[in-house]
């Protein structure tokens, strides 16, 4: 946490060295970590597909993160997936059109 300022010198080969403050950059909170949310408890919430069912769409966009401390900075996020098992590749797929996402 401070204030930076940084210095610019023009060191011309004709007149006198000139020197200015360019950037001043100031820095009043730092996120220290950022905890995501809990997965849901099996024993309270239960995820069901029935088959022959459409497709479920799980979307975890709607998941929140916290940060700290609170400095109420925006943040964006991505996910990726680790390879899907072969034998599960014709019910479990990565979304194309939301990459949170997965269809089962």
């Amino acid at each position: 946490m401070g204030v930076w300022d940084i210095e610019v010198t023009q060191d011309p080969v004709n007149g006198p060295t000139v020197t200015w403050d360019a950037v001043r950059i100031t820095v009043g909170c730092v996120v220290t970590s950022v905890t995501p949310q809990v997965a849901p408890d099996p024993n309270v919430v239960t995820l069901t597909y029935v088959l022959y069912d459409p497709p479920l769409l799980i979307d975890l966009a709607l998941w929140t993160y916290t940060q700290a401390p609170s400095c109420g900075y925006t943040f964006t996020h991505s996910f990726s997936w680790l390879p899907i098992p072969a034998a599960a590749t014709n019910y479990i797929l990565p979304s194309v059109p939301i990459p949170q996402a997965i269809t089962v």
